[in-house]
């Protein structure tokens, strides 16, 4: 991380991570042709197709309180950058990889429909939240297999 990238490059680089996880378990990747979709990817296995919206999480660290984690925005710009939900016809789960780590998390949109950002700790234990506990989520590729 040593490399201060354009948030956009990074973004598509998390996107291609994500896209070849999902890829190496079998799921066909669709994406859209169009820039700025509210959705990111399609899968599909069998005759079965499920939405992705694909975060980024950012790592944030307090000295202060020597706090160490990471934070991802669920939701959307619209052309005049509010901050709007998304739609449950755009995305039926929400993927974060954590920049520099090596953890996915997988949302189910009910999780998230009503959150603004998580707050992530891939590097340590489950810890003790306060409101949404996204650790249940860490890794949870069987919700999309289930899903599927």
């Amino acid at each position: 991380m040593g490399l201060k990238l354009d948030s956009k490059l990074v973004g598509t680089i998390i996107e291609s991570e994500v896209f070849i996880k999902l890829s190496e378990m079998g799921f066909d990747v669709f994406t859209p042709f169009m820039m700025n979709h509210k959705t990111d990817c399609i899968i599909k296995k069998g005759n079965r197709c499920i939405n992705i919206q694909i975060k980024t999480g950012i790592r944030c660290y307090n000295p202060k309180w020597s706090e160490d984690r990471w934070r991802a925005e669920i939701k959307r710009k619209d052309r005049k950058a509010r901050r709007l939900n998304y739609d449950k016809e755009d995305c039926d789960f929400f993927i974060v990889k954590c920049r520099g780590y090596d953890a996915f998390y997988i949302f189910p949109y009910s999780c998230c429909k009503e959150t603004n950002t998580v707050q992530l700790y891939p590097h340590r234990d489950k810890q003790v939240h306060q409101g949404f506990d996204a650790e249940p989520y860490k890794n949870a590729w069987e919700l999309l297999e289930r899903a599927i």
